[in-house]
């Protein structure tokens, strides 16, 4: 059961680290209620395990509006008080006005988590709506110890979208870079070619048949039928050239 527990535990945390950037020392928001726990299971040294649990070197934060309400609980949370100061604050932004411990750490979170923190707590509601962040990673204390949560549905629906998403425009990409590759090809073996794929019709001159003649008025010449029927020309006088036999002739005469 506890190899089981343990090979869960390593498939989430690799699944926080690959998809979504989780990177050590890992950061680890812990709640009042998570720390009081801790105390009640006689797990004291909370680092440790919680190394432990992620497999590498974590860093402990705390919020201001966690200690604030640790104040108001009264004396049966006054151990658990004392054990939150040794733990680093952490700035959440509420200076001025303090909110309840449960929407510090969901506005901490935010839509995405972009601080990468694990998230310590033992409100379930606050864990269920911190496992519909796409990154939203949390932990939670039982008689048996640390336990992560492993990722939702929702947020494996998420990655498995944009890896058939990615796919697709590697798909995409390549089909592009063999059309290329073929068009190269066609230029390199035929300068001249012509390698558009879509070709636009080209903008034609008027069709010549379309054009109707025009129509002469009666009894109008055009200018070759005037030089026709015009005044004839004088005709040229034609001299007639003798024959080298009446040259002869005459001669001899």
């Amino acid at each position: 059961m506890r190899r089981k527990k343990h090979k869960h535990t390593r498939r989430a945390v690799k699944f926080y680290k690959i998809h979504h950037g989780f990177r050590e020392p890992y950061k680890v928001v812990l709640d009042s209620s998570f720390v009081h726990a801790l105390l009640q299971a006689n797990l004291k040294e909370a680092t440790d395990l919680i190394a432990g649990l992620l497999g590498g070197q974590v860093r402990l934060f705390t919020t201001q509006c966690a200690m604030r309400e640790l104040k108001t609980l009264g004396k049966d949370y006054a151990d658990t008080y004392k054990a939150c100061k040794k733990i680093q604050l952490y700035t959440c932004g509420h200076d001025d006005k303090a909110q309840p411990t449960t929407d510090c750490l969901q506005s901490l979170v935010g839509e995405e988590n972009a601080g990468h923190f694990f998230v310590g707590t033992q409100d379930k509601q606050l864990r269920t709506a911190i496992s519909k962040v796409p990154a939203g990673a949390s932990m939670f204390v039982s008689v048996n110890g640390l336990h992560l949560e492993q990722p939702s549905a929702k947020q494996e629906k998420v990655i498995n979208q944009a890896a058939e998403d990615q796919q697709g425009l590697q798909a995409s990409d390549l089909k592009a870079q063999v059309l290329k590759e073929v068009v190269d090809a066609q230029r390199r073996a035929k300068p001249n070619i012509n390698t558009s794929i879509y070709r636009h019709n080209k903008a034609k001159g008027p069709n010549p048949m379309a054009f109707k003649k025009k129509k002469r008025k009666e009894g109008q010449r055009t200018p070759a039928e005037e030089a026709v029927v015009g005044e004839p020309k004088e005709k040229r006088a034609r001299k007639r050239r003798k024959s080298s036999q009446n040259q002869d002739a005459t001669k001899a005469d």
